[in-house]
């Protein structure tokens, strides 16, 4: 039987940003907000063209792309631009939020300009047209996203990491003495999955296994969790950890003081409708 051998976490595997969620991801990351998939797919369109980065007064944003999204005001991209962009630039608070851009065509040199996010909202506002109604709502909807996300990275990423790692350090203190130290990997290695396992019993009904198989792949309960609940599995993985060292590892004595306060308190039947759902 060939069992994965336990290895330092860091990070790297958990990354998931705004420009790279997928809709499913963002719905689910984002359900306990009320942000539905229609947002969330019509999110993953719009930012295309329209990149949400974090820093909101990053030049990014792609000026002329920006003006036929939101109807093509003025008739003509340099007529706009003259009228909205360069009385921008010469306000010195923002002049740092657009970049001046050149392109070589026939006949001359093309410019255009690179617009931060917050200059882009305000421009897209000013439009006072559905297309610029639509592309402000886009804005909003990814700031929703974007906290809804922190908290998802926090919570799966610093502290499960922390937890994962303070886990391993336990079970190789508590393994047997007399194992070499190939042995002992495979031992830690088994017993982390088997504490994991068990941890997902306590808080649904089901163990690891059941839902990695209800998920049809190699994901587990913690790759499908919303917000909401990932918390609450990492707040019984943080107390179980914590409680593992207090009792030399013992596995079966950490889940029963874990069951009065987390069992089933992550509804399982409601991901799997969800995905059957999705699959249907």
């Amino acid at each position: 039987m060939t069992t994965k051998i336990t290895t330092v976490r860091n990070g790297r595997s958990l990354g998931t940003t705004l420009m790279t969620a997928s809709a499913k991801d963002m719905h689910r990351i984002c359900a306990d907000k009320g942000i539905t998939l229609a947002e969330a797919e019509n999110a993953v369109k719009v930012r295309q063209w329209l990149p949400y980065v974090d820093d909101a007064k990053e030049p990014v944003i792609d000026a002329e792309v920006l003006w036929r999204r939101i109807g093509k005001p003025h008739k003509r991209f340099r007529d706009w631009a003259d009228h909205y962009i360069k009385p921008m630039i010469e306000c010195q608070r923002q002049a740092a939020e657009i970049s001046a851009t050149y392109e070589a065509v026939r006949g001359g040199t093309k410019k255009g300009y690179l617009l931060s996010r917050d200059v882009a909202a305000k421009l897209a506002m000013m439009a006072n047209t559905d297309e610029g109604n639509a592309v402000r709502e886009y804005f909003l909807l990814m700031e929703r996203i974007a906290a809804s996300m922190a908290v998802f990275a926090f919570a799966r990423a610093d502290k499960m990491i922390q937890c994962d790692n303070n886990l391993t350090h336990i079970l190789h203190k508590a393994a047997p003495k007399e194992l070499d130290k190939f042995d002992r990997k495979w031992w830690v290695s088994d017993k982390e999955q088997l504490f994991k396992s068990k941890l997902a019993e306590v808080l649904s009904g089901a163990r690891a296994g059941k839902w990695r198989e209800a998920l049809g792949s190699s994901n587990g309960i913690r790759d499908v969790l919303t917000v909401k609940d990932l918390g609450v599995y990492t707040d019984a993985y943080f107390a179980g950890v914590t409680l593992m060292g207090a009792f030399a590892g013992n596995i079966r004595k950490v889940m029963e003081l874990l069951e009065g306060q987390y069992g089933n308190k992550v509804n399982a039947s409601a991901y799997l409708m969800a995905m059957d759902a999705e699959a249907a």
